[in-house]
């Protein structure tokens, strides 16, 4: 995940990383849904970010009003920012977003890049 976190920081987010045993009750505390989940949660203010979602989809989110609470890449696929290791697959993927009413919507669809 330092790998995303240098992603961030790359693109002018502040970054800091907390490491911990308990990355589970991170989840339930701040109500990732199970489906949802990835190697790691992020907040920025009151959002919640799980897993590798690329920069500049969070800077679109808070560009925008909305009533969105969390944006989630589920698992790690590979040749997302963070998984896009030399020589690795660009498996596409979806960065799914969920609303404070907890509507799931696809967010932005990553197939050709």
């Amino acid at each position: 995940c330092q790998d995303w976190a240098e992603h961030l920081a790359a693109n002018g987010f502040e970054t800091r990383i907390v490491e911990t045993d308990n990355l589970n009750e991170i989840k339930q505390e701040y109500d990732v849904p199970r489906d949802m989940a990835s190697c790691h949660t992020a907040l920025i203010g009151d959002l919640v970010i799980e897993g590798h979602v690329p920069a500049q989809d969070i800077k679109r989110l808070l560009q925008t009003e909305n009533d969105i609470r969390l944006l989630a890449v589920p698992g790690m696929p590979s040749g997302g920012p963070g998984m896009d290791m030399p020589g690795a697959p660009k498996q596409p993927f979806k960065v799914f977003a969920v609303s404070k009413s907890d509507k799931v919507m696809v967010f932005k669809r990553y197939e050709d890049y």
